[in-house]
């Protein structure tokens, strides 16, 4: 018997073993949960024979018996495995969670649609045991019907099967009218690769460029510059890839991705050539999926515009800025200097050679205007003129002065300030430490020789990263020795950046995916902001509650820690993994920054005000999105309010339900044959007609949806 041995599974007895594919990689699974079981009992019934052994703790028991079926029984086949986990080794509460194992095998049972599976919970009360079946003729396209139950689908399932290569490639797809994110589930021998992998790569890559080549050639899409990305063709797609292969390769101990990368390919190419041939003889599935793909293109566009203008209202609002111009730390117009210099190029070298303490860079485009042939309303209407009055601190007709130096800077490439840095190397920003890096060259002018000394550590490393931002207050920060442990954190908010960057260092070493000291940053900040916000009444509405992402919307910000024994995950130690940095970095951030804010309220107002705009940009792309949806079904679909339609068009054998509210609207789509049967939910009491006049009647949203819903005109 195989239950004792290692390496024994069927994948390695080749052709001969009866397995053509096998989820397995090392064939361990049996001999682990034998050897972790205080009892294991095997039953095999082959060849009119039941062949049964008995093991405890991974070891025989007894003999292995062999009987003779009864006749009745002769043709009984199959395997019978049955075991009891060990108590000394799992000393907690040992429970199965039947709707976990009921999940698993509805899965099994899609993907393998020949396979009838039993489930039989046995209870000590009668009415607590239950028995289910699960067959699924359909296969995969019934699980994507299953998962769709409660959507409205703007076509039927699509789905194909085939061989190829050594490869059964199972694919099921359907796009609903609304949803607007995706569901991709891939599978690999029948195991759900929860991290996706070669095959959902390879179904993603044809989806966008098939149906962009589809929709340009039927001129679907007209516009020519517009381009569908893969986030937009995929809304409202629900997608189930099985592949079935020899050999798997996943990635990581859990196969939770698939890696073979021959799978991609061959998915890509399975997919293009099935959509293609379909979707060329149903053009109206094709019509009804690309026009789905461009509401979500315009509504994505329409919440970048959406963002932009929230952001642009309050860039004005709380800066005055003007242009590009990198302003100087120093407020004292004697010692100021502006340098003007022409484009975005000259001024990015222009920024890095100046001294930010009196020395300000302000681009302007070579030839902005000929004032000569122009008059003065022309004139202060120009942009880049208007940068420059403000940059300058001048008002129309005004002379006041808020530099003392002016000066026009001209820089050639060859004359453009370039500096080497040593990448990734957080030794040159740690205190009291000078790094040097010298180039040898067998040209002597080739040669370099550089000395990198950043007396402000971290903080000097923020404002380094910020030198082309607009920061609203100085850099923040602190170092600090605790439980063993040191910490030094240093950010800045800047008004002209929309995303964060959070850079983490564990002993000298850049943790370029985070780790526990990060998740401590961005929790406190979450919920330190939140606390004083509210405390300090800046954020008057109640309801409002700043999410992370609001708050770190256009922050720098980095953490070091320096600790006696880092747990890395990974050989590339990209994470740093100790549970205890986290509370310590997380309570450290809280104090500092509690104090300082609490002590600071301007710098407090300029956070929360960064933050509040965040949120507003974030709702209005929201609505925006929400906005173009809303008409996109309404151009799109007559149908009313809530109703979840049919698909049979013939008024004979169809019938609607009308129901009360939301939760029976939700109950009855459950239960309904879609076939047939429509569910139109409406609020309780919707109109007292007797009381209403016919123009209020035919006004209100209620009755509109249930004249619409029967198919009814106005009279």
């Amino acid at each position: 018997m195989l239950a004792p041995v290692l390496h024994a599974g069927g994948k390695f007895g080749g052709t001969s073993s009866g397995y053509s594919v096998s989820g397995g990689l090392h064939g361990v699974g049996l001999s682990v949960v034998n050897a972790l079981s205080e009892a294991l009992e095997v039953t095999v019934w082959r060849d009119s024979v039941e062949h049964k052994q008995n093991y405890s703790r991974g070891k025989p028991i007894t003999i292995l018996t062999r009987s003779e079926l009864p006749l009745e029984s002769k043709g009984t086949k199959g395997t019978s495995i049955r075991f009891w986990p060990d108590k000394e080794v799992f000393t907690t509460a040992i429970e199965f969670d039947h709707s976990t194992i009921a999940g698993r095998i509805r899965e099994l049972a899609f993907l393998n649609p020949k396979v009838t599976i039993s489930l039989k919970k046995e209870d000590d009360d009668p009415e607590k045991s239950q028995y289910t079946e699960y067959f699924y003729a359909g296969g995969l396209k019934e699980y994507v019907s299953w998962l769709n139950i409660d959507k409205s689908p703007i076509h039927d399932v699509l789905g194909f099967r085939k061989e190829t290569n050594g490869a059964s490639i199972d694919v099921a797809l359907q796009w609903c009218s609304d949803a607007y994110s995706d569901t991709m589930l891939g599978y690999a021998n029948s195991i759900r690769t929860i991290d996706g992998g070669t095959h959902i790569e390879g179904v993603k890559a044809s989806l966008t460029r098939t149906l962009n080549a589809l929709a340009k050639k039927s001129k679907t899409v007209k516009e020519k510059d517009i381009n569908l990305s893969g986030e937009h063709v995929r809304e409202g797609l629900t997608c189930i890839v099985s592949v079935k292969i020899p050999n798997p390769e996943f990635e990581g101990q859990t196969k939770t991705r698939l890696g073979n990368p021959e799978v991609r390919k061959i998915v890509d190419q399975s997919v293009q050539e099935y959509l293609t041939e379909y979707l060329e003889l149903h053009p109206d599935v094709l019509d009804n999926i690309v026009s789905k793909s461009l509401n979500a293109y315009k509504a994505a566009l329409a919440a970048k515009r959406a963002r932009e203008l929230v952001r642009s209202k309050s860039v004005l609002k709380s800066s005055s800025l003007p242009g590009k111009l990198a302003d100087c730390s120093s407020t004292n117009p004697e010692e100021s200097e502006i340098f003007i210099v022409e484009g975005d190029s000259a001024g990015g070298s222009a920024k890095q050679g100046r001294d930010r303490r009196f020395q300000a860079i302000l681009p302007l485009r070579g030839k902005i205007l000929n004032i000569e042939r122009k008059d003065e309303a022309a004139m202060y209407k120009n942009e880049e003129i208007q940068n420059l009055i403000l940059g300058l601190g001048l008002g129309v007709k005004c002379s006041q002065r808020q530099l003392n130096s002016t000066i026009a800077l001209l820089l050639d490439e060859s004359e453009s300030l370039h500096f080497s840095i040593l990448r990734n190397c957080s030794l040159s920003w740690c205190l009291q430490v000078t790094i040097s890096l010298k180039k040898e060259d067998d040209d002597p002018e080739k040669s370099q020789y550089t000395e990198y000394f950043y007396a402000g550590g971290l903080k000097e490393y923020v404002s380094w990263l910020n030198i082309d931002k607009s920061p609203i207050h100085d850099v923040l920060g602190f170092r600090k020795e605790t439980n063993g442990a040191s910490i030094d954190v240093a950010l800045q908010w800047c008004s002209d950046a929309y995303s964060d960057t959070m850079l983490g260092y564990a002993n000298s070493i850049r943790t370029i995916d985070g780790g526990t000291h990060i998740e401590g940053v961005k929790a406190s900040l979450t919920r330190t902001l939140n606390a004083l916000a509210k405390k300090s009444k800046t954020v008057k509405e109640k309801d409002i509650n700043l999410s992370g992402e609001h708050v770190r919307e256009g922050l720098t910000c980095i953490v070091s820690v320096k600790i006696p024994n880092p747990e890395f995950e990974g050989q590339t130690k990209t994470r740093l993994g100790n549970p205890e940095v986290r509370k310590i970095v997380d309570q450290s951030v809280q104090e500092y920054l509690t104090e300082y804010l609490e002590l600071h309220p301007d710098v407090l107002d300029s956070i929360v005000s960064k933050s509040l705009n965040a949120y507003k940009a974030a709702l209005a792309a929201k609505r925006a999105r929400e906005l173009v949806r809303s008409k996109s079904v309404l151009k799109s679909s007559s149908l009313p309010g809530k109703l979840a339609d049919c698909s049979s068009t013939n008024p004979e054998e169809s019938e609607i339900f009308i129901v009360e509210g939301d939760s029976a609207g939700g109950s009855a789509k459950q239960g309904r044959d879609r076939r047939f049967q429509a569910i139109l939910p409406l609020r309780g009491k919707i109109l007292n007609i007797e009381r209403k006049d016919e123009a209020a009647m035919y006004k209100n949203e209620e009755i509109q949806n249930l004249i619409l819903g029967l198919g009814l005109g106005v009279k």
